[in-house]
């Protein structure tokens, strides 16, 4: 689950910290409560402040994306992604994308086999920052519509866009999941209003942490209370906020968390520099996202994916195929 805009600021800025550490405690006691281990690390991200595809790109493809034109010759090529992977390991391939309202054909280039898009989910109900549906409101169709009907394993990528910029409108958190619908009980829970003039809209730290904080609590009560197995779920920022006091820093590290009940999965995760809980040992991320598909299939894998062989270098933006 990448999570909008989730950035190292929130950790180095003290004021952001002051704000954002009680709804990382919160997050990581109804884990514990639900029985879940965690353990977190920083991650480079290619880009900062926008541009939250091409993130999506390099961690699921293995390749450097840090601008269109690359994204759009990659999207020429027979490139090797995670999702082949788990496809031919015997996993159904999802990808939720709340905030496309048209066909998005580059998911089949990433060996979805499912893609659910915005008009897919029946909201009907107010819309928030960026125009977006509620994360309360995605994942709760995810679990509804995706997981408990399941007759086998899952890979899911869900992209969470309630603190996208302008970070104007935070949606409330509603207490009970079984009463969203298609969203009707927004129309009479308030939420939160940081209207953005002109400018404005990078220095607005405010509405930011708000949407921030409402995205943890929304995560830490969907993981806890309707995850009901080992599910290994990944959580990270797609970039830093586009905002000044995150530019200032000239560093594009987000957090990334990796989440089980099963504690031996978080094994290879420790031993790659991860550490308990959910505040990162370091600042500055000593790996990038496309450096995580390699590891990653390195530790999980029995051995190579049928049918497919690994090449090429990251840093040179070669592909595998």
């Amino acid at each position: 689950m990448f999570v909008e805009s989730y950035g190292a600021v929130t950790f180095t800025n003290a004021a952001f910290a002051a704000r954002i550490d009680p709804a990382r405690a919160r997050l990581a006691e109804r884990l514990g409560a639900a029985g879940f281990h965690a353990v977190s690390n920083m991650i480079r991200s290619p880009i900062t402040g926008g541009g939250s595809w091409l993130a999506h790109t390099s961690l699921m493809a293995g390749v450097r994306i840090d601008e269109q034109p690359a994204f759009d010759v990659l999207m020429t090529t027979r490139f090797h992604a995670l999702a082949h992977d788990f496809a031919a390991a015997g996993y159904r391939t999802i990808a939720v994308q709340p905030r496309i309202n048209e066909a998005w054909p580059e998911g089949r280039f990433f060996g979805f086999e499912d893609i659910f898009i915005g008009p897919d989910m029946g909201y009907g109900g107010p819309r928030y920052t960026w125009e977006s549906v509620p994360d309360q409101y995605v994942l709760h169709w995810v679990e509804q519509r995706v997981i408990a009907p399941a007759r086998g394993p899952i890979f899911a990528m869900v992209i969470l866009a309630s603190s996208h910029t302008p970070f104007d409108r935070v949606p409330p958190v509603i207490s009970d999941w079984m009463s969203l619908g298609r969203g009707d009980p927004y129309r009479a829970a308030p939420g939160q209003n940081f209207p953005v003039r002109g400018a404005q809209i990078f220095t607005n730290d405010e509405g930011y942490l708000a949407c921030l904080e409402y995205d943890l609590d929304v995560l830490g009560r969907f993981i806890g209370e309707r995850i009901r197995d080992d599910t290994l779920i990944i959580v990270l920022g797609d970039h830093q906020p586009p905002l000044i006091a995150a530019r200032e820093t000239q560093d594009r590290s987000v957090p990334i968390y990796a989440i089980s009940r099963n504690a031996s999965r978080l094994a290879p995760f420790r031993q790659r520099g991860y550490v308990e809980g959910l505040r990162p040992a370091r600042m500055n991320a000593d790996a990038a996202m496309e450096d995580f598909l390699e590891r990653f299939v390195a530790d999980f894998s029995r051995g190579p994916p049928t049918g497919s062989t690994r090449t090429g270098s990251t840093e040179t933006g070669s592909t595998r195929r």
